[in-house]
């Protein structure tokens, strides 16, 4: 159900501003997308560039709260722990990458101040090289010019700080891989067993980074011929369960990339064009389908003795 009393609550001025899942809340989603860097050098001055984006969002925190400091660990190749497992402990969890983000509110302040308009700005909690930052925009009740001077302003800031801001669609992190009815993704299925570490080094190879975990609704399934090949996890109803799985991004961020790999390690491959900063300029469409032709054609020419361990 719907929690009415919850968001009358939060739009009448309640102190505790946290936004939950289900309150159908707006929400504007970026992503800082690293190059592939060269030396260590590039490396170092691409931390050097976030952690001043870091101090201009705490210093719109501190207007909240001028004793709290964001806490996000920064990780590199000199203190990386590689890990090969996928992150399946997290995957087990049932908790995506939007769970676990540093969230804290903002209050919109151009012209006449208004208590009750005002944004939840909502961060990745770590901040690693190899791997895609989220910054996310969520508001119930504000204005859509002080919610456009905010953007504006983070804007700015990134290209001042030299940082390429790209928007993220919402599909990415939704549940619904039909959330937008004209922008529907690309399926390919890996029917064969024991494929998934090979889609990995694919991936790789094609410069794709590690976006995080994501949540996907089975109802996909459908749309998909002889998905009874496929075997989820399901309830004691037979109703297959939520799939999580890890998610990548290409580095133009023209295409993300959820990888669902069943009981059996067959492998379902969804791809999710940018259609957010898709542009004529950007040439972000015929991108995203070159790239969605090259995998299929990479990962078809995989067998068995190239990927067993």
């Amino acid at each position: 159900p719907y929690k009415w009393n919850r968001v009358d609550n939060l739009i009448c001025g309640e102190e505790d501003r946290t936004m939950d899942v289900g309150m159908r809340f707006r929400r504007v989603m970026y992503g800082l997308i690293p190059e592939a860097f060269k030396s260590f050098e590039a490396e170092e001055e691409y931390v050097s560039k976030f952690q001043k984006l870091l101090s201009y969002l705490e210093r719109m925190r501190e207007k909240e709260d001028p004793a709290s400091k964001l806490d996000v660990p920064i990780v590199t190749s000199k203190n990386r722990i590689t890990d090969n497992k996928d992150d399946i402990t997290r995957m087990t969890t049932r908790r995506d990458m939007t769970d676990s983000m540093i969230r804290f509110s903002v209050q919109l302040l151009r012209g006449k101040k208004d208590p009750f308009e005002w944004i939840e700005i909502a961060i990745d909690p770590s901040f690693d090289t190899c791997k895609s930052y989220r910054i996310m925009f969520n508001w119930l009740v504000a204005s859509s010019a002080k919610v456009e001077t905010q953007l504006q302003l983070l804007h700015r800031r990134c290209t001042q700080f030299g940082l390429k801001l790209i928007s993220f669609p919402q599909t990415t992190v939704s549940w619904n891989l039909f959330l937008h009815a004209l922008a529907v993704p690309t399926f390919i299925c890996i029917r064969e067993k024991g494929k998934s570490k090979g889609v990995n080094d694919v991936l790789r190879q094609l410069d794709f980074i590690y976006d995080g975990i994501t949540i996907s609704s089975p109802q996909f399934l459908e749309c998909i011929d002889k998905s009874e090949d496929f075997s989820f996890p399901r309830y004691r109803s037979g109703k297959v369960k939520s799939i999580p799985s890890p998610q990548f991004v290409h580095r133009s961020g023209a295409l993300f990339i959820r990888k669902m790999t069943d009981r059996y390690k067959k492998v379902i491959l969804v791809g999710i064009e940018n259609y957010r900063h898709a542009s004529p300029e950007n040439k972000f469409r015929e991108i995203a389908r070159n790239l969605c032709e090259e995998l299929s054609e990479m990962v078809g020419k995989l067998d068995f003795d190239e990927i067993t361990e």
